[in-house]
């Protein structure tokens, strides 16, 4: 009888861990089926971009070499965020998904929307210089009325 109750309570005890283990396991299968690496990579990309675009001093080798952690913190948080956002589906509907990224169509989905990311990507960098661009037009035009 004690053998059935110690069983029985460490069932309990881990079972919550076993749940959050494969909703994990489903989180990741998801993301490396949608390239989600690859997507925060072009993030990061065309964040370092406009890095040297706006302080034309420095070197991509020199950024590259003594902002590395700061992009490796980037990276990790933008794959956080990404992690985060599978909060609004259940386990079932993960599983739904892999199985349907899967499928002939799901494939074609998948393949058109990764298509569809990277011209974002393209676009972003110019998106994100108009956008820096007119907010330093800006303060200068503030900073040059009393």
């Amino acid at each position: 009888m004690k053998k059935v109750l110690v069983i029985l309570l460490v069932s309990l005890i881990s079972a919550p861990f076993a749940y959050a283990d494969e909703r994990k396991a489903l989180e990741q299968q998801l993301a490396i089926t949608m390239n989600i690496e690859g997507i925060v990579d072009g993030s990061i990309s065309t964040y370092r971009n406009e890095m040297l675009r706006l302080y034309p001093s420095l070197s991509p080798s020199y950024l590259d070499s003594e902002y590395q952690q700061v992009f490796k913190f980037g990276k990790q948080r933008y794959l956080e965020s990404y992690m985060k956002a599978y909060s609004v589906y259940s386990d079932d509907e993960l599983r739904e998904l892999i199985n349907f990224y899967k499928t002939d169509f799901g494939k074609w989905y998948l393949g058109k929307g990764l298509k569809f990311n990277a011209k974002i990507q393209a676009d972003m960098d110019n998106a994100a210089k108009e956008f820096n661009d007119a907010f330093i037009k800006r303060a200068s035009e503030l900073q040059g009325q009393p």
